[in-house]
């Protein structure tokens, strides 16, 4: 049973430590609000002395010690473990400190970081991976296999509960230690996305963190990353220092991977500033220095400013999530009724300024095996009629969970009044992300007593591979152990994903998603709404700052002007 479980759980997303989209995270791991100085460590903050540290001695840092910068997140973070991580908010974060084997290059090709290669057996179950020597954790622990396998230990076993990591955990049976620089990792079954996962998996932490236990995990920052946490205090502040000792600067250590020895800053505060227009204010009056997370509608009133506008074709889709498994969104009808009565284009133009795009699959087009459906129309009439045929002409009453964003609640707004011409009355809750996240991906009951009937969210994919964003909506991706939201469950599309994450050749993927992608658009359990563009924005003191494709901004190339 647990094998067939982890073959099912390989076909779906880990929504956790990977780098920019959205899901669920527990906050009963959120600190208690006081200041959180960053541990003290006994063990040296740069490479110990001796034969190991000499790699280290090429470093060239030449960061101004005056280069300290705000940036300004919308919402607050709810923990700091990378095995917890499934908020945007928090990968951002995430990223200064933790690092992977893998990585994407801004073609999407795989690059690699805390690994300099693999190898995969000819029967797709083990993969060899040689880890890059002369790496330290921020707490001065060696980066080897034994730190590496600790990792995996830690995710893969089964009775900690991660929330983030059970697309790991359901492909990788064990971590093998070969020799101080190489492990093997042994899967259940072929798993074709396996280097795309890791490569959006920021999570290695130092092995004495893993030692201390979970409270230390919770709040403690220990990794091979540029940045070290200097301090936290909740619904305040982040505080990041600059590890000039980070490896990325040393080029006989780093390689192609090394960075400017002047890039990146002394130190990054983030700050959560719910309101959209606090944000672009303290930017324009220099009292921050990046924001993040906003409105094309806002742009002009930014460069007019003086500040510079940052956008990226996004890989995350703004999702209306229908619960299935509870009452009138059970009958597929009714799903599609709602799908018809929202009108995108108008929902693009008026809450995101056009900058968005509508809509066609599940899938967004630069994933590979995406397949056009055709757009749902708008079309009121045709709503009605569909309703009235499930046995609501009398229209109804539903329950929409969303999250207290400036722009999410003018989605959730702009939808309730179009539902209102097809007698539909939507009663929108809007939550903080870290509430609204447990709420819904931690809830492990029956479905149709989940209180929500409509959850109105963003997802993007990390992995840029199909089984991410398809993989969500099969059965074994239930809440808590995964993120589908609607409950849908259909064995003939579990069989499917199951198939395509086992298949190792594309053109046979690409028909099996294709496949998958058909059955999702008809029976509509849930409704893609847009493609968004990621906006960001900063001010004089920076440039070289950059935009990911999943809404992360990268700091390796960004430098402080003054």
């Amino acid at each position: 049973m647990r094998r067939l479980l982890a073959l099912l759980l390989a076909s779906v997303m880990a929504l956790a430590v990977f780098a920019g989209c959205t899901a669920d995270t527990n906050v009963d791991d959120q600190p208690d609000g006081t200041q959180t100085e960053a541990p003290s460590n006994e063990e040296p903050t740069t490479t110990p002395s001796g034969d190991e540290g000499d790699a280290q001695e090429g470093s060239l840092c030449t960061v101004s010690e005056d280069s300290d910068i705000v940036v300004l997140n919308y919402a607050d973070i709810s923990t700091f473990f990378p095995a917890n991580i499934t908020q945007s908010t928090e990968y951002l974060l995430a990223s200064f400190a933790y690092e992977s084997l893998c990585d994407f290059n801004e073609d999407m090709s795989i690059k690699y970081v805390l690994a300099t290669g693999s190898e995969v057996s000819e029967d797709g179950l083990e993969y060899t991976f040689t880890l890059r020597e002369g790496v330290y954790f921020s707490d001065g622990a060696p980066w080897n296999a034994e730190a590496c396998k600790a990792n995996f230990d830690l995710v893969l076993d089964e009775s900690n509960a991660f929330m983030g990591v059970w697309m790991l955990s359901g492909a990788i049976e064990s971590c093998e230690v070969v020799d101080e620089y190489t492990i093997k990792l042994h899967l259940y079954a072929p798993y074709a996305p396996l280097l795309n996962v890791l490569a959006s998996y920021n999570g290695f932490v130092s092995p004495n963190l893993i030692e201390k236990g979970e409270d230390a995990w919770k709040n403690e920052v220990v990794g091979t990353g540029q940045y070290t946490l200097a301090s936290y205090t909740s619904g305040e502040s982040a505080v990041y220092e600059l590890n000039r000792d980070y490896w990325g600067y040393n080029a006989e250590i780093a390689g192609e991977n090394a960075i400017a020895s002047d890039a990146g800053f002394n130190s990054i505060t983030v700050r959560p500033v719910a309101e959209e227009s606090t944000r672009i204010a303290m930017v324009l009056s220099g009292e921050a220095d990046i924001i993040n997370s906003v409105t094309a509608t806002n742009i002009p009133n930014i460069e007019a400013g003086g500040a510079t506008v940052i956008q990226q074709p996004g890989s995350t889709i703004g999702y209306l999530y229908f619960n299935c498994q509870k009452g009138a969104l059970t009958d597929a009808r009714v799903r599609k009724a709602i799908a018809m009565a929202i009108d995108v284009d108008s929902l693009i133009n008026v809450v995101y300024g056009g900058a968005n795009q509508p809509c066609d699959s599940v899938l967004v087009p630069s994933i590979t095996s995406y397949k056009s459906m055709g757009r749902i129309e708008y079309d009121v009439e045709a709503a009605k009629a569909l309703l009235a045929e499930a046995g609501y002409s009398d229209g109804l009453t539903l329950v929409a969970w969303e999250e207290n964003d400036t722009t999410d609640i003018q989605r959730g707004e702009f939808i309730q009044q179009q539902l209102e011409q097809i007698g539909i009355t939507l009663e929108i809750y809007p939550m903080e992300s870290g509430i609204l996240a447990t709420r819904v991906g931690a809830f492990d009951g029956d479905p149709a007593e989940q209180e929500y009937d409509l959850y109105i969210r963003g997802y993007g994919t990390d992995t840029y591979d199909p089984d991410e964003m398809l993989g969500r909506y099969s059965t074994a991706a239930f809440t808590p152990a995964g993120s589908n939201y609607s409950f849908y469950s259909n064995p003939e599309y579990d069989a499917l994903i199951e198939q395509g994450a086992r298949a190792t050749d594309q053109a046979e993927r690409d028909e099996i998603y294709a496949q998958a992608q058909e059955i999702l658009w008809e029976e509509m359990p849930v409704f893609p709404l847009h493609v968004n563009t990621w906006i960001a924005a900063h001010g004089s003191r920076i440039e070289n700052l950059t935009y990911t494709s999943v809404g992360d901004f990268n700091f390796n190339g960004a430098r402080f002007v003054g």
